[in-house]
């Protein structure tokens, strides 16, 4: 498919797909584009997405990666609500990259360690208190299954967790 012409169809994200997400008949148009010689790494019209599983997150116009994509649905991954309090950096949505921390508890000479990097941020939900301020942050993240444990047991301390951006996350 090398060298496609500007009659080449190719698949594109309706909304952001994440990582873990099964991708329905929605979730993915056809539009017409001109990649040159880089074509071979997106899917085109006819090739199979209703059913598979995405393997990390294509934002919401984005022609769809080829590698993205997985037949499989047992990708590893899991999705775990996590309260960030204030510590959940400005900004961050669906699909941007972040790095989960066990935040430091000094009286209990615990120091911060980090648990996940590479998170995806699946949502973010933000409450107002009485002052207006937002001072009730939960996000929704997608990480490995086998740190979840470590996540939740750091979820139950007083330090609780820190959400930082990754380095040279976009999205």
């Amino acid at each position: 498919m090398a060298n496609a012409v500007p009659g080449t169809r190719f698949a594109v994200a309706s909304r952001t797909l994440l990582p873990g997400d099964t991708i329905g008949a929605g979730d993915v148009r056809v539009v017409q584009a001109a990649v040159g010689e880089s074509s071979e790494r997106y899917l085109v019209e006819g090739e199979t997405t209703v059913g598979m599983t995405v393997t990390e997150t294509v934002a919401a116009g984005e022609l769809v990666p080829r590698r993205t994509m997985t037949s499989g649905t047992d990708n590893g991954l899991a999705r775990i609500v996590i309260s960030a309090g204030g510590s959940a950096p400005a900004g961050i949505a669906a699909g941007t990259r972040v790095d989960l921390w066990r935040a430091a508890e000094p009286d209990l000479d615990v120091d911060a360690a980090p648990l996940v990097s590479g998170a995806t941020i699946a949502s973010v939900d933000v409450s107002s208190g009485l002052t207006g301020a937002d001072d009730a942050r939960t996000v929704e993240v997608i990480i490995p299954e086998d740190d979840v444990a470590a996540v939740i047991t750091a979820q139950s301390t007083r330090g609780g967790i820190t959400v930082v951006q990754s380095a040279g996350a976009e999205r």
